[in-house]
């Protein structure tokens, strides 16, 4: 279907290439001559429809200017042609207005927030470089925080912005680099946080080790427990031996 709509679109295109559509204000055959009169004679005009009840006139003239034919057959008629209606007069400024649009669309100030440290000793220096602030061009926030001082606009130079300051108020500044991006840093601290999450697993099967560990732990205990000598200690009374064959000098009579 898309394919279908767009063959018909060029062909209607085709077909209005060349047409032109004039409104005219006709009451009688008189003023319908007049019209035709009007138009017969320009160069380039190869068909002419005049319809009475729509008051329109239809022109198939492919390499005339429309507006050009509109104005000499609005003269030659006496002012019975009134308004070109096909193509229309204003497309090209309306072409370019939309043009003027979208570029000031893509240009749309952007708003810029500047830092700058200012050496300040009392209120009367706070009162000067705020008023040197607000001297400057596009600054709609001005605020300041002990030697600390914040500007708000759109499209502004820290540079510029920072030489105007010191000129108007005699102070010296410097311009305070912005921070990182905070969503930087949070990316980071996401990254980070997936190490742990990592960690984590690493642990989970620590874990698990460690319930091995204590299985084993208990064997061992209980190991230990069987290895232990028992509380109570029996001595063995061994016989007398009378005869040693180490000591022959061992023998004793009784």
């Amino acid at each position: 279907m898309p394919e279908e709509e767009k063959k018909d679109k060029k062909e209607e295109a085709k077909k209005d290439e060349g047409k032109i559509i004039l409104e005219a204000r006709m009451h009688c055959e008189s003023c319908r001559y007049k019209v035709y009169k009007a138009i017969i004679g320009y160069p380039g005009v190869e068909d002419i429809n005049i319809d009475m009840k729509s008051q329109k006139v239809t022109l198939k003239a492919p390499k005339v200017d429309a507006k050009k034919l509109f104005d000499t057959v609005k003269k030659k008629s006496g002012g019975k042609v009134v308004k070109l209606l096909h193509p229309d007069p204003n497309a090209e400024k309306k072409k370019e207005d939309k043009k003027d649009e979208k570029k000031k669309e893509e240009k749309k100030p952007a708003d810029v927030t500047v830092v700058l440290k200012v050496q300040m000793h009392c209120g009367a220096c706070t009162k000067k470089v705020e008023k040197a602030a607000w001297k400057i061009g596009a600054v709609y926030n001005v605020k300041v925080e002990g030697e600390k001082v914040t500007i708000k606009g759109t499209d502004l130079d820290p540079k510029k912005v920072c030489e105007e300051v010191i000129r108007r108020s005699g102070k010296h500044a410097e311009v305070v680099p912005p921070k990182k991006d905070e969503k930087k840093d949070g990316d980071k601290k996401d990254g980070g946080g997936k190490k742990e999450g990592g960690e984590k697993k690493d642990g989970d099967k620590k874990e698990g080790g460690g319930e091995n560990k204590k299985d084993g732990d208990k064997k061992d205990d209980v190991k230990k427990e069987e290895k232990q000598a028992p509380k109570y200690v029996v001595e063995y009374v061994y016989a007398p031996q009378y005869f040693s064959d180490e000591n022959p000098n061992a023998c004793a009579i009784m």
